[in-house]
């Protein structure tokens, strides 16, 4: 009995050597911790629990965008504020004023992803001018310091045609 598991013994350590064996180990821990990774990365309970946010705040925060409108032969600089009101993940939310025109309110929403930021706009419900028509989007690029430059393609309402501006965002302080 005794040689029984001695043969039975040397067997083993003939057919798998430690070299082979941990190689072994190693690739099948590998395969599970792969497999484990995907399962995670795809959960976006797991994102809402443990991973760091990849999208910076705009929610809470006010920034002035600026541009050069064409009237009458003229540039004239133009103003407005935008204020990011809400932020899930990549998705903003929030509106517009302008001080020249201040019966206006436009409703903002769309996407950001550290880099770009597109927002579509429109005229908002609790406007005081509930019958303005003005449509549009912004297509916007963070640059080095923060800010961002970009475009803003819309209805205009003075104009009553779809125009097209290059904007400057910048975040105001507060």
């Amino acid at each position: 009995m005794r040689a029984a598991k001695h043969t039975t013994l040397y067997y083993c350590e003939q057919c798998m050597e430690p070299n082979i064996l941990t190689a072994l180990i190693g690739a099948l821990g590998a395969i599970a911790a792969a497999i484990i990774g995907a399962a995670v990365g795809r959960s976006e309970n797991w994102d809402r629990l443990f991973a760091r946010d990849r999208f910076p705040k705009l929610s809470g925060t006010r920034w002035e965008s600026s541009w050069l409108d064409l009237a009458d032969g003229k540039m004239i600089p133009k103003v407005e504020v935008f204020t990011f009101t809400k932020q899930r993940r990549g998705r903003v939310y929030g509106y517009i004023t302008m001080a020249q025109l201040p019966e206006l309110k436009w409703e903002i929403e769309g996407d950001y992803n550290n880099r770009f930021l597109r927002l579509f706009w429109q005229p908002a419900a609790d406007a005081q001018n509930k019958f303005f028509l003005d449509y549009g989007c912004y297509f916007f690029e963070r640059q080095g310091l923060g800010s961002f430059h970009g475009y803003a393609v819309g209805f205009d309402l003075e104009t009553n045609k779809i125009e097209i501006a290059e904007h400057q965002l910048r975040r105001l302080p507060g």
